[in-house]
């Protein structure tokens, strides 16, 4: 090589400072290239088979985004290009093309390879030249989103007045009540945000999640006000600090702020203020044996309906990749700069990605961990919960405010699970899901909970209206919707809950019709508690549920009954089905309480007979359809009768002949049956706008008691809901391409 050149080579990061010798061993392997402006040095895709050093003159950095060519970086000389590929082994990450006369030198990678052995310092020398470069990549999609730049210089100068920031799992980006200067974009990564109800309150609620590609804390570019939530990292992220005096220089950006303030303005006043569906799951294995790579495999399967799916584990990282022991790479360490850049494209070109922790506990295990947007905890429901104490240490440690969800596996012979409890006392996820590995559909219920598109069935209480939802589970049945999710309150809880069990329409109706007949299910007492001794409804709800427990069924089910010791809404998620029911239909003054850990419960409808509201925060953002039991009008009876009003004048004036009677007054249990829900009403319109199809029935007429006509009432629902599914297609196709069972 020539001496001019030489001396021009010592100057290039990271060979400025080698000594002599190793300078010499450069000189002997580089080749020299002169570029003219406008030529390709190597296009993405290329093998990434050697070092390009740029020794004079400018090259022009580009990707290909959108199916055309967008420059992210200009390089001036003296410079390294093409570093990663080289690392990685693997094909070019982008196009890179001379725009001014260039001269090169090229070290081939074998070369390259003994001087790194040779000389330790130089990959230390390299990283810190390659990191610029690798957020730089990372950002030209965000900022082109944000601030329509896609010119080099613009990009840097935006980058000089921005600050990148990497936030671990679990740290806190702002408090609420923090000044605000600042919008935060996210490049990678997903943040919770969190508000407290009033200064000193115990808890913060969460309100809402915020994905790669969104921003954060925009609310201080509009407003100037202080933070009105804390914002913290449920897994590793990393952000772009946007000072408000640099978006103010940028009217785009100032424009895109405003539209995502008002989309999300919209989907809290919906009910669906929560962000983003999850799309990166860490699969762990909470003891050893537990079946994670079956799981993986069945979960994979049932994913492709909705998107293209990676699953990553060890093996397939160095099946991609030449870098040594690249999934144990540490932070700070020039490989982790590599896998974090390798994962942010994965994350854009595909919709879901599946990272498979180790069996024990490794450096990849705990990187799977913090990268995740869930924890998907899987277990063999045969084993104990003993076995998983050291690795829930483990991960309460590395991700403490990461969503979890529990998938118990049992054997495919089985058809009930049985022993949840045990897992969940141990565990406390914030969801579990039963899976027999050979079993489809469990499998693409488990794939549409973990994905928010599971399909929820919310159905109201209403006496002996609400048999009309046994016609709606037989229309959806046969309009192909297998339902994921219920949720209900009363007669809403009784129905859901045996279909839930069973899975079945047709079992739902045979055990609800047990519930139809009055004289069985009041049996009259002494009232001084209730009118009935509540004998007859416990044994009809033990015979229609047998010994079956919440956490048990397959299906995801809760019920809503009415703390009247606390004065709010109980929602029942575990413990056996038949007295969460009992609770849940328990109507003060007919039916007596039910005592549970020293409160009082009755009827759910006292406090919130459609538990619209409740099932969207419980199951998330996928289809929710809601059966409301209720006519469209409250009909008036012409009743007839004075203030004072006695028992005995009453009896006597019934013994009458009809047309001579003086009096028309609602009995008792009327009375009390009609004024347990008579405050929800006022609500039920206004929950049901929650829903995405909202289902009523022409029960105008049809009274709480009337308990005789059930074929007319399951005939009206499957009638009536079979009309509005066919009204509704386009969400019921919807619905059905959620639901795929294969």
């Amino acid at each position: 090589m020539a001496g001019d050149d030489t001396g021009s080579l010592r100057k290039v990061p990271p060979f400025d400072g080698l000594p002599h010798e190793a300078v010499a061993a450069l000189d002997a392997a580089v080749r020299i290239e002169r570029h003219r402006a406008g030529t390709v040095l190597f296009r993405q895709g290329d093998p990434g088979d050697a070092l390009h050093l740029l020794l004079s003159g400018e090259l022009e950095v580009r990707v290909t985004r959108d199916g055309g060519e967008v420059p992210i970086d200009t390089v001036a000389a003296p410079a390294p290009v093409g570093e990663i590929a080289l690392l990685t082994g693997r094909p070019r990450s982008a196009t890179v093309v001379a725009t001014r006369d260039a001269t090169v030198g090229v070290l081939p990678a074998a070369a390259f390879a003994e001087l790194v052995r040779e000389h330790d310092a130089l990959l230390a020398r390299l990283e810190e030249a390659v990191r610029p470069r690798v957020r730089r990549t990372r950002l030209v999609g965000l900022l082109r989103d944000w601030f329509d730049v896609q010119d080099p210089e613009e990009v840097r100068r935006i980058e000089e007045h921005a600050r990148w920031v990497d936030l671990p799992s679990g740290a806190v980006l702002f408090e609420q009540d923090a000044p605000s200067d600042a919008t935060w974009l996210v490049v990678s990564g997903r943040l919770r945000v969190e508000r407290r109800a009033g200064r000193n309150a115990a808890e913060a609620e969460v309100v809402g999640t915020v994905g790669a590609g969104e921003c954060v804390g925009e609310a201080a570019l509009l407003t100037g006000d202080a933070r009105s939530a804390t914002v913290r990292a449920v897994r590793d992220a990393s952000l772009l600090r946007v000072p408000n005096e640099l978006a103010r220089r940028h009217p785009t950006f100032a424009l895109e702020v405003a539209r995502v303030v008002d989309h999300r303005a919209r989907r809290q006043r919906e009910g669906r203020g929560h962000g983003r569906p999850p799309r990166t799951f860490a699969l762990v294995g909470l003891h050893p044996g537990a079946p994670v790579q079956a799981v993986a495999e069945r979960l994979r399967t049932a994913l492709e309906p909705f998107g293209s799916v990676l699953r990553i584990d060890r093996a397939e990282l160095e099946r991609r990749f030449d870098l040594t022991d690249l999934a144990d790479a540490r932070p700070g360490e020039l490989a982790e700069s590599i896998l974090l850049d390798w994962s942010d494209r994965q994350e854009r070109r595909h919709d879901h990605l599946l990272y498979l922790a180790d069996e024990g506990d490794t450096p990849w295990s705990d990187r799977c961990l913090r990268q995740a947007d869930q924890l998907v905890l899987i277990v063999d429901a045969d084993s104990g919960p003993e076995e998983a104490a050291p690795r829930l240490e483990r991960i309460r440690a590395l991700a403490p405010h990461a969503r979890t969800s529990l998938v118990l596996a049992r054997p495919d012979d089985r058809d009930r699970p049985r022993g949840t409890a045990v897992w969940l006392d141990r565990i406390a996820p914030d969801g579990h899901h039963h899976l027999r590995l050979g079993d489809a559909k469990e499998a693409g219920r488990l794939a549409r909970h973990l994905t928010e598109r599971a399909v929820t069935v919310v159905l109201s209480g209403g006496g002996a209206r609400g048999y009309v939802h046994i016609g709606l589970l037989a229309a959806l049945e046969e309009a192909g919707v297998a339902v994921d999710a219920l949720a209900g309150t009363s007669m809403g809880a009784l129905v859901g809950g045996a279909y839930a069990l069973d899975r079945s329409a047709a079992v739902a109706e045979a055990s609800a019709r047990a519930f139809g007949d009055p004289k069985r299910i009041v049996d009259r007492t002494l009232p001084l508690v209730a009118i009935a001794r509540s004998r007859g409804v416990t044994e009809i709800l033990r015979s229609m549920y047998g010994d079956a427990r919440i956490e048990d069924l397959v299906t995801p089910y809760f019920c809503v009954s009415s703390n009247l010791s606390r004065a709010r809404p109980q929602l029942h998620r575990r413990g056996p089905l038949w007295r969460a029911v009992r609770a849940s239909s328990a109507i003060p003054g007919v039916f007596t309480p039910v005592l549970e850990g020293g409160d009082v419960l009755v009827d759910g409808g006292a406090m919130n007979n459609f538990p619209v509201d409740l099932a969207r925060a419980r199951f998330g953002e996928g289809p929710l359809i809601a059966s409301n039991a209720y006519g469209e009008e409250r009909p008036q009876v012409a009743y007839a009768f004075p203030d004072e009003l006695s028992g005995w004048a009453l009896l006597r004036d019934r013994l009458r002949p009809k047309r001579r009677r003086r009096y028309v007054a609602p009995s008792i249990v009327t009375t009390l049956t009609q004024s347990t829900s008579l405050g929800a009403h006022f609500l039920m319109d206004r929950l049901g706008d929650g829903a995405d199809l909202l289902v009523r029935y022409p029960t105008d007429g049809i009274g709480t008691l009337d308990f005789d006509r059930v074929e007319e009432l399951i005939t009206m629902g499957r009638e009536h809901a079979a009309r509005t599914l066919r009204e509704h297609g386009s969400l019921v196709s919807g619905a059905r391409n959620a639901a795929p069972d294969r």
